[in-house]
């Protein structure tokens, strides 16, 4: 289970801001563009949205529409505020609804997206860190790297060019050759609260093992 507990709280001068902050105006849009479509018009009350992490009976609550409020003029937020709960809370402000079903897809879609080019932007200095071999990476950094070539490489399926590949695991999540074939980053696997979780620890594990920030 994760150690994700609680509220988080984000700033300019952290690795994170930038993809979170990504991923919630993105969610914006979104949120923005079928409220508008369904009702023609828009509840501009900023509120919070709520996404389950499936895999750990897990909400990660955020703010909304605060964030296309900055855009608006041309502001950059200072920072801001994430919440993990164990226990569902209900959402506020403008809501996607019933309609968010037809969006899983696109919501994947860009958070994955998010998560792969954070991966990217650390890339070279784990290697450096910790060599080359990536078998002998600490096991987080070696399933963080495995997720990020099922989503680039096998539409977020597990692939593995060795049959003999040892495990990566993450938590109580465990990918094997054995596992070819299924899904691990999808809507009902690795979903989109579930990667918001991954990215948070993602942070956390190199801000441990000192990564420099910026690079």
């Amino acid at each position: 289970m994760t150690y994700l507990s609680g509220m988080r709280s984000f700033h300019q001068k952290d690795r994170l801001f930038k993809p979170l902050l990504t991923f919630m105006t993105m969610f914006d849009a979104l949120m923005i563009a079928t409220e508008c479509m369904k009702t023609g018009v828009l509840d501009k009350t900023s509120g919070h949205g709520v996404i389950e992490a499936h895999q750990f009976n897990l909400w990660v609550k955020f703010p909304v529409l605060v964030w296309t409020d900055f855009m608006t003029k041309n502001v950059t937020p200072r920072g801001f505020q994430l919440i993990f709960s164990s226990k569902p809370s209900s959402p506020s402000g403008p809501q996607i609804g019933p309609t968010m079903f037809g969006y899983k897809s696109t919501t994947m879609a860009i958070t994955m997206a998010i998560y792969v080019a954070f991966y990217v932007r650390y890339k070279e200095w784990i290697e450096q860190k910790f060599g080359r071999d990536k078998k002998a990476w600490p096991p987080f950094f070696n399933f963080t790297r495995t997720i990020r070539n099922f989503i680039v490489h096998h539409d977020g399926k597990v692939h593995f060019e060795n049959p003999k590949a040892a495990a990566v695991t993450w938590h109580h999540i465990t990918y094997s050759p054995a596992d070819m074939g299924k899904q691990a980053a999808g809507h009902g696997h690795i979903s989109v609260g579930d990667i918001i979780v991954l990215l948070v620890e993602f942070g956390d594990q190199l801000d441990n093992a000192g990564c420099p920030f910026p690079l």
